[in-house]
């Protein structure tokens, strides 16, 4: 049974540094979303008053 746990937690670290990375990707699109939303604003803002 020791043996069994081993490689359960060695399984359980492999998630978490997959999900760490997932995570960092996930940041990165929502920032380049944040980025895109705010250009349109100001884009936006400057064509109203014409």
């Amino acid at each position: 049974m020791a043996t069994t746990k081993k490689i359960t937690t060695t399984k359980r670290s492999a998630r978490t540094v997959g999900s760490a990375k997932g995570n960092t990707q996930l940041e990165k699109y929502f920032e380049d979303a944040l980025k895109d939303i705010y250009w349109a604003e100001k884009h936006l803002i400057k064509a109203l008053p014409k």
